[in-house]
């Protein structure tokens, strides 16, 4: 969750991870439509279920496919999971490998890199690695901000979009003290 000045038509960039959904079984659907009513402005799906996800989707929301592989990527790019021409600026590609990350940009792609900042020597690389990615999709092992303000201060002449991720569900205050 981050607020941005970086893009015209959001203000207030939340993700919602779908990996909850394929664990919530036939509910999964309700929980997404829940979500965008919410007003999660991206959703982040995975290969071996975008397409079950997809149809929901307004056109309006990112859709963020997080690949691990680069047999996934592969898959992804070859099977036109991620469209071609205006319906690609809705799409972004993620993944925790930053070599990942270079194929999808080579093939016009927004990426997002996923890191976890434990420690003062992940945080500089993530910074420095996030300046080449359209978005940061960040982890902090505690839910203060200041980690998050520096992240955001150092990327803020950048085009760079910082995400704080969140990943206990029953962090709601993480989230509170992230909208600021």
């Amino acid at each position: 969750v981050t607020t941005s000045f970086k893009d015209d038509q959001v203000r207030i960039h939340a993700w919602y991870d779908s990996a909850v959904l394929d664990e919530a079984g036939d509910g999964g659907s309700r929980l997404l439509e829940r979500a965008i009513a919410a007003g999660y402005s991206a959703v982040v799906l995975y290969p071996g279920s975008a397409e079950r996800h997809l149809a929901g989707l307004p056109a309006d929301v990112t859709r963020v496919v997080h690949v691990a592989t680069g047999e996934e990527l592969d898959d992804v790019l070859g099977r036109g999971l991620v469209p071609q021409g205006d319906e690609r600026r809705s799409w972004a590609v993620s993944s925790h490998d930053a070599k990942l990350l270079l194929r999808a940009a080579a093939e016009g792609v927004a990426t997002c890199l996923r890191m976890s900042a434990h420690d003062q020597d992940s945080l500089k690389a993530a910074i420095e690695l996030g300046r080449a990615h359209r978005y940061l999709a960040m982890r902090f092992p505690d839910p203060t901000n200041i980690p998050l303000e520096l992240v955001i201060a150092s990327l803020q002449s950048t085009h760079t979009i910082v995400v704080k991720e969140i990943t206990d569900p029953k962090d709601a205050e993480d989230a509170v003290v992230s909208l600021g």
